[in-house]
């Protein structure tokens, strides 16, 4: 493990792309844990606010007002800090989702790849169906339905969990047809009929023996499903089924910016628009180079 470790260290010295893209991903998740020290504001505390200061440009256009470097909302909140504050927000619940969908991935994908036909081809169906249908359908339908099941108060202090929940059960097929191909692959080799003969349980052999020699392309696959799970929540709080006003992500400020969008005050949507793109593409980027950083028909060498 720690010569594989030095080894992806040494590729990426040699790919400056996924290096600039590591540190200015590291930089953005920095500053998002530390936004109750970094950010000049509370936004999610009234008190710290003021109607008064809305619409306020950023500070390099006409009107700008150095309280706000990016600018204020329609609520007179700075925007600075309601990027850093709902950065860490979009993290959470892109980094929740993923571990769901990875869970729950593993466990099928070992259990198609390695039983039985019959259990194989109910799995793998499963699957084709989830895949069938998408993301943003599933989880407008079931957030919709909590909305209205669920007291307004008790569904905004939910929500992530929600969203989390939902986009995580919703992306499983992903991990799963790619584990359940490795442990087909991986099933036939030698060492596995070796823990078969000692007598090994088939708990151990998967756990023990094929789970670990399957990660690779699963880490590549969860720096992916990072990056739509982002999306998903953006997508979900932009439609108002994801974080509420009150909490924004960057989703539910770009949705707040949006019907002022016209009128001048662009900044509410776009300054947090470009900060969504950049960290989705810092973390497909880093993908791009995992991906050929561990896969042996490239040579082992990232781009």
């Amino acid at each position: 493990m720690n010569d594989r470790s030095s080894s992806l260290g040494r590729q990426l010295l040699r790919a400056p792309v996924a290096l600039a893209a590591l540190l200015l991903l590291l930089a953005l998740v920095t500053a998002s844990l530390a936004a109750q020290w970094l950010a000049p504001q509370n936004p999610y505390d009234p008190a710290s606010y003021d109607i008064m200061d809305a619409q306020i440009p950023p500070l390099w256009l006409t009107g700008g007002d150095p309280r706000f470097l990016l600018g204020s909302d329609g609520q007179g909140r700075d925007i600075l800090s309601i990027i850093l504050h709902g950065s860490r927000i979009s993290l959470l619940i892109g980094l929740g989702a993923v571990a769901v969908q990875a869970l729950l991935g593993i466990v099928i994908g070992l259990c198609a790849g390695y039983g039985s036909r019959w259990l194989d081809d109910l799995l793998m169906r499963l699957a084709d169906v989830q895949m069938s249908i998408s993301t943003l359908m599933i989880a407008l339908v079931a957030l919709a339905l909590a909305q209205s099941l669920l007291p307004a108060e008790h569904y905004q202090h939910h929500v992530p969990l929600l969203l989390i929940l939902v986009i995580g059960l919703a992306e499983w097929p992903q991990y799963a047809r790619t584990l359940r191909a490795a442990v087909l692959a991986e099933k036939q080799l030698a060492y596995v009929e070796a823990a078969r003969l000692l007598g090994f349980s088939q708990r151990r052999i998967l756990l023990r023996h094929l789970l670990p020699n399957t990660l690779s392309p699963l880490l590549v696959i969860s720096t992916v499903q990072v990056a739509s799970a982002i999306m998903s929540e953006a997508a979900l709080s932009f439609l108002g089924l994801g974080m509420p006003i009150t909490r924004p992500s960057l989703g539910a400020l770009i949705n707040s910016g949006f019907e002022l969008l016209l009128s001048g005050a662009w900044w509410i949507s776009i300054i947090p628009g470009l900060t969504l793109v950049l960290l989705i593409l810092c973390i497909n980027l880093l993908g791009d180079w995992l991906r050929d950083a561990l896969d042996p028909r490239h040579g082992g060498h990232a781009p």
